[in-house]
């Protein structure tokens, strides 16, 4: 015991020194998950806000389509509706999860007929806004994808440095 504590004594230097590599290597690595935490958080704002923009314009497309209604298009006004409910149910898509995915589907579905059953309407295509809005959402859907795909590598990138482990709420999308 004695001896123990003599080699304690006359190396206490050394043993200081470990001990605070240690203390500097846990707090870089403690920073480096943080700094990777927040980008896996950004890329997912970047996914959720490409919904958002999406489902914002929604209304927009409500609007030309009820205006071209006016000009004799066929009577729309339950799938505008169904389009506007679905709209509404997306409002909370902060975070991946299975319902709010569904959610997002059954927007996408919705929002998918109103462009087919409206898009060859002699009305709405003499309207430039409106097919500059046709073309915008057909190229949301490429966008979205490489998105969630950055979004899959900064998550697979923070898990690999966190053994495994995903920052709370966040998993995997697969869309």
């Amino acid at each position: 015991m004695e001896n123990l504590l003599q080699n304690l004594v006359d190396h206490w230097v050394t043993i200081l020194a470990v001990v605070i590599i240690v203390i500097a290597a846990a707090t870089a690595y403690l920073m480096f998950l943080s700094r990777l935490e927040r980008r896996v958080r950004k890329a997912w704002l970047d996914v959720y806000e490409c919904f958002l923009s999406r489902s914002d314009k929604a209304p927009l497309l409500v609007e030309f389509v009820r205006d071209g209604m006016k000009d004799g298009i066929p009577d729309y006004e339950s799938l505008l509706d169904e389009l506007i409910v679905a709209r509404g149910a997306t409002a909370n898509m902060a975070l991946p999860d299975e319902a709010k995915r569904l959610v997002e589907k059954s927007f996408e579905e919705v929002l998918l007929r109103v462009i087919g059953e409206t898009s060859e309407q002699a009305g709405l295509k003499k309207n430039a806004h409106f097919l500059a809005l046709l073309k915008e959402f057909d190229e949301w859907n490429s966008r979205v994808e490489l998105l969630i795909v950055a979004y899959l590598r900064t998550l697979r990138i923070y898990k690999g440095f966190a053994f495994g482990s995903t920052p709370e709420g966040y998993g995997e999308f697969e869309y």
